[in-house]
């Protein structure tokens, strides 16, 4: 049995892999209407040899394009091409009520470019609904208050709930979580904090520089301005304090839980002997991250418990219009406050929530139900400033409620089906 999820630090959770590693399928972005598979390694056919089961968490970030390439590979990794997923019994996990996939061709969207995606999905034979928030246990009115919210149906009660967390006071540990909606706010508190942190600790800041490989028709203050996000792996300059909270932007090594999304701390530099004393330095060889020991225990050499190297790695940032930079650069940035996207799956004892609507581009009206899901209790969040109770209440779509009754009516087949 092969268990696996959309992001990295949900694959550490349930000790699985990501999908596109598991099954090898390439990572891709935007709208490109050619299914592109790569060439399969005769490991990974030999992998696959044995296993007739495959575990598929966050089925909610998966597209119909993801679909179409997974029902093909597991065809090409089995031999057997004319089965639906090369006869591999696939259960899905996940919650359409939760984020969406990025590129919005979700699996319940019937459109035609990628329909196959689609009926693919709905071949399910079996669903079962679990409709307990384990995770609020300890906080039944909080659990009822985001079953109310998770439809979209938030009561009056429920607004005065949210309300009176604006500005809560919580813990100040550079170790609790600020989830925002969009990547210029995150750096831009990421920025606040290493400044708030670097004062409190008297400690000087680190301005780690990249090593610019090439660009084209970008300034220098263009390049280093050059911030990680969906599609950049790294900062033009990491600035760091001993400590500082970083995420990983790439999937490194599973067996030490640095993935892609997970969260570490700035341990220091393998190739200098003493730790930098602030300003700006160039890339060193290595930095040392220390690895949470609630999900992974090791030692490498002589190195302390739990901390592990992670070397630079090359990536190309892309300004538009022909303009672009070239960077080799540690593949982590500060992760004082991350993305909703990052948070989805991950439980926090405490954090801060920025559910307030962006003022422009597209949003997903799914993202305060997941930020304020992620804590086990009402008590244990801070909402960060006012938000609009109506977006709360943003119907859901036509196509996402015809999905959910399909699922009912699917829920209900499979009890009359197991329950004789």
């Amino acid at each position: 049995m092969i268990r696996d999820t959309m992001t990295g630090t949900a694959a550490i959770k349930i000790k699985g892999k990501t999908l596109h590693s598991a099954v090898g399928i390439p990572i891709e972005f935007g709208d490109n209407s050619k299914i592109t598979m790569t060439k399969t390694s005769k490991q990974k056919i030999d992998e696959w040899r044995e296993h007739t089961f495959l575990i598929v968490d966050e089925i909610s970030m998966m597209d119909s394009k993801v679909m179409i390439q997974l029902n093909k590979q597991l065809g090409h990794l089995k031999n057997m091409p004319q089965k639906s997923f090369g006869g591999v019994n696939v259960l899905f996990a996940g919650d359409f009520l939760q984020l969406p996939s990025v590129s919005h061709f979700d699996l319940y969207l019937d459109k035609a470019k990628w329909r196959h995606g689609h009926d693919l999905w709905r071949s399910l034979n079996a669903v079962v609904i679990l409709r307990e928030q384990a995770c609020q246990a300890d906080d039944p009115e909080f659990a009822a208050l985001l079953r109310r919210l998770r439809i979209h149906m938030p009561t009056d009660e429920d607004i005065d709930m949210l309300i009176s967390r604006i500005g809560a006071p919580i813990p100040d540990d550079p170790m609790i979580p600020i989830i925002v909606r969009r990547h210029h706010v995150r750096h831009a508190i990421n920025m606040q904090r290493l400044k708030h942190f670097s004062e409190k600790a008297k400690v000087p800041i680190i301005h780690c520089k990249a090593e610019i490989i090439a660009k084209m028709g970008m300034s220098m203050r263009q390049v280093y301005r050059v911030k990680q996000d969906t599609k950049t792996l790294g900062d033009a300059i990491l600035s760091l304090i001993p400590g500082a909270p970083l995420i990983i932007s790439q999937n490194i090594n599973q067996a030490l839980a640095i993935m892609n999304g997970t969260i570490v701390r700035f341990y220091g530099f393998s190739n200098v002997e003493t730790m930098p004393t602030g300003g700006i330095i160039p890339l060193p060889d290595y930095i040392l991250v220390k690895v949470p020991s609630d999900q992974v225990n090791f030692q490498i050499m002589e190195l302390p418990q739990n901390v592990a190297p992670i070397s630079p790695i090359s990536f190309r940032h892309n300004a538009g219009h022909g303009k672009y930079v070239k960077l080799r650069q540690f593949p982590v940035s500060l992760a004082y406050a991350i993305t909703d996207y990052k948070c989805q799956a991950q439980p926090y004892d405490y954090l801060r929530a920025d559910i307030k609507k962006p003022n422009f581009g597209p949003v997903t009206a799914m993202s305060p139900y997941v930020q304020l899901s992620r804590a086990r209790s009402l008590q244990q969040i801070s909402i960060m400033r006012p938000f609009d109770p109506a977006e709360l209440s943003v119907p859901l779509s036509k196509e996402l409620i015809a999905e959910l009754e399909w699922e009912e009516q699917m829920a209900e087949k499979t009890d009359k089906l197991y329950s004789t």
